[in-house]
């Protein structure tokens, strides 16, 4: 298979990095764990356009899951870590936006996520 170099990194995101898309506000969490730089993002509310707070979590969590740590630089116990203090300490009714796979809220995925028992 042929592919061409990547492009060089123009800039890396920070952890409480706060971004902006048009009138959208969003800020990095760093989520180690799935892969050395995993980072979910969250979109905080916007009543004007009628948006609830949301976490994209990318394949750091699903809904009754956890992403995978076998690949390279995953890392099991740093995921978990990552879940509990970066995202389950947020508020319950916010809602989870996962890579793939239906949403969930945090506090659905603390009450019953068996791997966050």
């Amino acid at each position: 298979m042929e592919f061409e170099d990547p492009l060089p990194v123009q800039k890396y995101l920070e952890d409480t990095e706060e971004l902006q898309v048009g009138s959208l506000k969003f800020s990095v969490i760093h989520t180690p764990g799935h892969s050395p730089g995993s980072v979910c993002f969250r979109l905080h509310e916007d009543s004007a356009l009628k948006i609830p707070e949301l976490i994209f979590s990318g394949d750091t969590l699903f809904e009754g899951s956890v992403g995978r740590t076998d690949l390279w630089g995953g890392d099991s116990a740093q995921l978990l870590k990552s879940i509990r203090t970066r995202i389950l300490t947020l508020e319950d009714e916010i809602q989870v936006c996962p890579g793939h796979g239906p949403d969930t809220t945090v506090g659905q995925e603390k009450r019953e996520n068996p791997f966050l028992a």
